[in-house]
């Protein structure tokens, strides 16, 4: 029990898959979307706190990080937010009955708009990966009309970045309301994301996509018993998890089962995936694509490593391997059908696909993205798929500080609240009181990682893109960076490179 509840403290520490290349649809989920609503729907109205049950009435806090004494005197503050995959920003109490999900969601905008005396006034916009510009475009528009206010945004996450990119974010480091020391913030976030000391959008426990996004290896209890697997768990736990073995694991075991030559159904894989979540292999493996330039003489730069044989070798090995009948890539909504139905060892998927799974009669579990090497990495590594939100506050919000202090009191209620509940309804799934298939999610949350190239995907030509095509299409990494040293994506790098410095007025 203590090792329990040690845990779902750790996870309501949590920062936020599905993948690198553009989404081409919204993945179906057996939990619905919390879609967001026009500024007419009532359901995003400032609930009367007279009469309420006790559950409904922000319990005593700690210190969240802004004065006791702010009161907005009943202020609305608008939120512009994309259409998110799984819900995150908006919940009526008809969607929270019953559903732990929606319920966290209800209850910490509720409690936000309590302790802060405001009104909550959400609009939405398509912003994943084939809206990124027209979430942008929508958002100036608004920005720019009087009648249509904005304080706070939040957007898938290289859609944040265009954003960014476009001057339309402020430097969330100079609010006084917006304490990012506070754990619901974590420091690696800020880290990665942050330009010569200036901010412009942030994650953390505020986004409910960011724990689903995570990248992790499901694999089917029943056919590691019945093929004589060895236990992925216990090559974890001796840090023997890595891709030799997985690839190793994986090959030998392919069966047709109805004999019929150019057809699947029914078919026993040892891995199936969506070709463009082949990436998180590459980024469990240590490796980047983008990094900041220490030098000075650029704000980001291609990695050094993107350019060497390790690199490239990995690479080109994994597209050898992804060759084999016995792993089947797709490029459509039916990658993870195979596993579902139990004719599959392994699945490279997102913890989003729990909301699925736990609706099956699947004995499965999951484990980290395997090591390149035990013996150099020493850590998990947990690549994010994109569709998580990054938050920022445009230049154009009335009162800032006000918007700062809206996202710290979120935040923090979120680590309370959305956090676990996710953890509980997805991540724990059937096997609850498994300790160990918990301590393998706690991994996977601890070893996140960001990467510059995946969030600044769109202005670099598609960066992260590049690994899952290599490998799907088997061309030598080689010459697929080559290109890189010079011409257009050395351009591109150097293009990027104006805007940031521009931005922050260097």
């Amino acid at each position: 029990m203590k090792k329990l509840l040690s845990l779902v403290l750790a996870m309501m520490m949590l920062v936020s898959v599905v993948s690198c290349a553009e989404t081409p649809e919204k993945p179906a989920e057996s939990t619905p979307s919390a879609a967001g609503s026009d500024n007419s729907d009532p359901s995003t109205e400032a609930p009367s706190t007279e009469n309420l049950p006790p559950e409904t009435t922000a319990p005593e806090t700690e210190d969240i990080g802004i004065p006791d004494n702010i009161d907005y005197s009943e202020a609305d503050v608008f939120v512009f937010h994309w259409e998110e995959y799984n819900p995150e920003f908006v919940a009526d109490e008809d969607a929270a009955a019953g559903d732990p999900i929606h319920d966290a969601i209800y209850k910490k905008n509720l409690y936000t708009e309590q302790k802060l005396n405001i009104n909550l006034d959400f609009t939405s916009s398509p912003g994943d990966g084939g809206n990124m510009k027209n979430f942008t475009e929508a958002l100036k528009n608004r920005m720019s009309d009087p009648s249509t206010p904005v304080d706070i945004t939040a957007a898938y996450g290289r859609t944040t970045a265009m954003v960014a990119v476009n001057g339309l974010l402020t430097d969330m480091t100079l609010y006084d309301n917006l304490d990012l020391s506070k754990d619901w913030w974590p420091k690696y976030i800020q880290d990665e994301f942050d330009i010569n000391g200036r901010l412009y959008f942030v994650s953390g426990d505020i986004s409910t996509n960011l724990l689903l996004m995570m990248y992790g290896i499901y694999y089917n209890q029943s056919l590691i018993d019945n093929y004589g697997l060895e236990d992925p768990v216990a090559l974890v736990k001796s840090d023997e998890w890595t891709m030799d073995k997985l690839m190793e694991m994986a090959t030998g075991v392919y069966e047709d089962i109805d004999g019929i030559v150019g057809t699947t159904e029914g078919d026993i894989y040892g891995l199936v995936s969506a070709y463009w979540d082949i990436d998180a292999l590459y980024h469990g493996a240590g490796f980047h694509l983008v990094v900041k330039d220490e030098s000075g003489d650029n704000v980001i730069k291609y990695s050094d490593e993107l350019f060497t044989d390790i690199a490239g070798s990995f690479i080109d090995k994994i597209g050898d391997w992804v060759k084999l009948k016995e792993i089947s890539l797709e490029s459509n909504a039916t990658h993870g059908k195979a596993f579902e139905e139990g004719r599959s060892i392994f699945n490279i998927n997102a913890a989003s696909v729990g909301f699925t799974l736990r609706e099956t009669d699947l004995d499965y579990r999951a484990v980290p993205i395997p090591k390149l090497d035990p013996t150099v990495q020493k850590d998990y590594v947990t690549c994010l798929a994109n569709p998580y939100s990054l938050y920022g506050i445009p230049t154009s919000s009335k009162d800032p500080e006000r918007a700062a202090a809206t996202m710290q009191v979120l935040g923090f209620y979120a680590k309370e609240l959305t956090s676990p509940a996710v953890f509980d309804v997805t991540l724990k799934g059937k096997f609850s009181k498994d300790e160990t298939i918990m301590d393998m999610w706690e991994l996977m949350r601890k070893g996140i990682s960001f990467d510059l190239g995946r969030v600044y995907h769109t202005q670099l030509g598609g960066l992260c893109d590049m690994v899952s095509r290599a490998a799907s299409d088997g061309t030598p990494w080689a010459k697929v960076t080559a290109p890189m040293l010079i011409k257009s994506r050395d351009r591109l790098m150097q293009s990027l490179n104006k805007t940031l410095q521009t931005l922050i007025g260097e």
